[in-house]
């Protein structure tokens, strides 16, 4: 979870803030800036270690906050989008009452 405390936020939001100001980015631009925080975090904690045995877990590590990343965007942006899309548009077939928290095998399909 990306939430962290408050007091902590202003500092990591001033920085980010200045990477933004003033300039529009690319898709690859925010994809180079993203990798780039990551190999430097990665790097950071090799650092820290200094033993080539753990670098797996370090790796495992860095995958799993890029996993986290996305899958909070995913649940926080993405799926309130998504429901209100289909409640705009209506639902594709019976299947998406799924996604409404039905359970579709107690229906007659």
């Amino acid at each position: 979870m990306p939430y962290i405390d408050p007091k902590l936020r202003s500092a990591f939001d001033e920085i980010i803030s200045d990477v933004f100001r003033g300039v529009e980015m690319t898709r690859g631009e925010v994809n180079y800036c993203v990798t780039k925080i990551i190999h430097m975090w990665v790097l950071q904690e090799m650092r820290h270690i200094g033993s080539r045995f753990k670098k797996y877990q370090i790796l495992n590590d860095a995958y799993g906050i890029l996993c986290c990343v996305a899958a909070e965007f995913y649940s926080a942006v993405v799926v309130p989008y998504e429901k209100l899309k289909r409640s705009e548009n209506g639902r594709i077939s019976d299947l998406d009452k799924y996604a409404d928290g039905y359970d579709i095998l107690e229906e007659n399909i």
